[in-house]
């Protein structure tokens, strides 16, 4: 017996490779999609390949405050507020509310702008602006741009 399966051997491994491809295949896909049968009631039967919208929120977004912008700080761009913004901070009250905790948390996080934070004054900027201290700012920042 032996000696006829040394001979045999490749015969044998091809018999049982195919074995384990068919058994394979034999098994339902488990990505397979059951469809229900037609009912009469639903005048629209059978699948269809439309995607259905979201359902619309109705209610206005929110108002914006141009006194939250962060391009308003002297010293932030877009860039600087994408990065502030990727880090969850998009309003001028957060920016105010800044501790040394959280700057030094937050400054290695902004790249090629780290620093900026107290190099700009932006918590300083920042306070003034949420007060409405506009004559304060302009005169410890200069004239502020109109956003």
């Amino acid at each position: 017996m032996i000696e006829l399966l040394e001979l045999y051997w490749p015969f044998v491994l091809a018999a049982l490779l195919l074995l384990a491809s068919a058994t394979a295949f034999a098994r339902p896909s488990r990505h397979q999609v059951t469809l229900a049968p037609p009912s009469l009631a639903d005048p629209v039967a059978g699948p269809t390949l439309a995607r259905q919208a979201p359902p619309v929120d109705d209610a206005p977004p929110p108002p914006v405050d141009p006194a939250s912008e962060l391009t308003q700080l002297k010293g932030v761009g877009l860039k600087l507020a994408g990065l502030l913004a990727a880090q969850g901070v998009t309003r001028i009250d957060q920016v105010a509310a800044w501790n040394a905790e959280q700057i030094a948390a937050l400054d290695p996080q902004l790249g090629s702008f780290a620093g900026r934070i107290g190099r700009d004054r932006l918590v300083e900027q920042a306070q003034l602006l949420q007060r409405g201290d506009v004559a304060a700012y302009e005169a410890a920042f200069g004239k502020r741009t109109a956003v």
